[in-house]
């Protein structure tokens, strides 16, 4: 039966089988229980006085004795009840100390909701399960790591990588059986075993994918890329383990072992393409209509020379009508397709004068005849630019991690950002990979740190398209908030 009773009227069970030496007392029994697991007994009593309950789907187990109503099941929530409401209760003084900060977040409930069995005998059953294990499937059986991330999902993680990798692999290659099934075993039970591999960009670059939002890329025909996935997805079904790739050079010793099935580099596609897609498909193309990546024909419009006089067109004129900010779109120009140098066109002129002069210089140099150069100047461009406004505008310091700097910067030029219904979809890119992700900033040290690390240009003009947006503005927000 269901029956409410006081947490006054409760009883612990001095019986109870966590306690190694019996007790004597009440007192006894709350700081046998304390002493047993301190930590989790306080962190158990903080989880109480934040919500206000306990867990509303599982109920203590009460019998009614000679002594009174004795908890039989949740002796361990009882117990931080009472010490919550007395915290003088524990002997020892510092987890006196503990549960008076605790209890000031509150107390709990007074009353409590329990199940009223006929007898110790009638329920001993039900503890048995809650107590032992899975049991063959009666008792309760734990969710695996992948199935804890779909109903929790934390963006970014290894296991969040890993589920995506797995699901896009699957959706690209639904006719290949034996891919298939080892896919599923990995999925149930190392999974973050394999967000471990493919968290290390230099792996997603020799086996030519990447990570788009809460999408994947391909960098590379599907047929090119089998061989490489077939490996991976074999290799984790079977005896690979964390010991294997766990470090940096495990990983890079890992990719060298798979050199025969590695996609041929001459044969990497000019532009990524999202997993699901036809080999044809770039990915800006397929972003647009998901609010990703801009096309030429919604993209942000690039500024020309700021000293320029050029005037704004009829068309642009009456599509801009919303003051200053609105006014200096006017005259600018869409962004080629395909560029030929980093932030082709772009130039800064509020920053200070070495980044502008880098930027320049940068611009001379051609993406497809020196992707590697390239792709290290994109980092030091964006890191230069992003520092100079953090410093100058006191939103941090010149030594903060450059994701942190990146972070700043754009919660400045748009305080929306976070809000993926109201955020502005021309930093939509640079904010999910720098800060949701994390793993275009990753990707930009290894340009520069890692020596097995090569960037491609198709990967140098991502980065290029990914940040124009964030410069051309952050230069903009410059001029109109010179530094004090």
């Amino acid at each position: 039966m269901i029956r409410e009773y006081s947490v006054a009227s409760l009883l612990l069970d001095e019986t109870n089988p966590r306690f190694a030496d019996g007790v004597d007392s009440q007192r006894e029994a709350v700081n046998a229980l304390l002493s047993d697991a301190p930590a989790k007994l306080l962190k158990l009593a903080g989880d109480i006085a934040r919500e206000g309950t306990l867990n509303p789907t599982e109920l203590p187990v009460v019998v009614r004795e000679t002594s009174g109503l004795v908890v039989i099941e949740g002796n361990r929530r009882l117990a931080a009840l009472k010490l919550l409401a007395n915290p003088e209760l524990a002997f020892d003084k510092a987890h006196q100390r503990s549960l008076q900060r605790l209890s000031k977040n509150g107390s709990g409930p007074t009353k409590v909701t329990c199940y009223l069995a006929e007898s110790r005998d009638a329920a001993r059953h039900w503890l048995k399960l809650r107590h032992t294990g899975e049991n063959s499937g009666v008792g309760v059986v734990e969710w695996k790591p992948w199935q804890m991330n779909n109903f929790d999902r934390r963006r970014g993680t290894q296991t969040d990588r890993a589920t995506i990798f797995c699901e896009a692999v699957a959706t690209a290659f639904p006719d290949e059986v034996d891919l298939l099934a080892n896919v599923d075993a990995v999925r149930r039970g190392r999974i973050t075993t394999l967000g471990r591999l493919i968290g290390d960009p230099a792996v997603r670059t020799a086996f030519g994918f990447d990570f788009n939002g809460d999408g994947v890329t391909f960098h590379f025909s599907n047929e090119d890329l089998l061989p490489g996935l077939r490996k991976i997805f074999s290799d984790f079904a079977g005896n690979l383990g964390v010991s294997d790739i766990k470090g940096k050079t495990l990983r890079v010793a890992y990719v060298d072992k798979s050199s025969d099935v590695l996609p041929p580099r001459g044969n990497r596609l000019p532009e990524p393409r999202l997993a699901a897609a036809s080999t044809n498909a770039e990915i800006s193309d397929v972003d647009s209509a998901e609010g990703e990546l801009p096309t030429p024909d919604d993209v942000t419009p690039i500024p020309t020379d700021t000293n320029s006089s050029a005037e704004p067109s009829a068309t642009s004129s009456d599509s801009n009508d919303d003051g200053a900010a609105s006014s200096a779109l006017a005259s600018r120009r869409i962004l080629p397709r395909q560029e030929r140098v980093i932030f082709q066109g772009l130039k800064l002129t509020q920053v200070d004068l070495r980044t502008s002069k880098l930027l320049a210089e940068a611009q001379s140099i051609d993406i497809d005849s020196m992707s590697a150069v390239t792709g290290v100047l994109v980092r030091v461009v964006v890191e230069l630019a992003v520092t100079d406004a953090v410093v100058r505008q006191g939103w941090g310091n010149e030594a903060d991690k450059l994701k942190r700097k990146l972070g700043m910067v754009l919660l400045h030029l748009d305080p929306q950002i976070k809000d993926p219904a109201q955020r502005d979809k021309t930093l939509e890119a640079a904010w999910v990979r720098t800060q949701d992700e994390g793993i275009i900033v990753q990707t930009m040290h290894a340009f520069v740190h890692n020596i097995s690390t090569n960037p491609t240009a198709a990967e140098v003009r991502e980065l290029s398209r990914t940040f124009r947006p964030m410069l051309e503005r952050l230069d903009a927000y410059l001029a109109a908030n010179p530094a004090k």
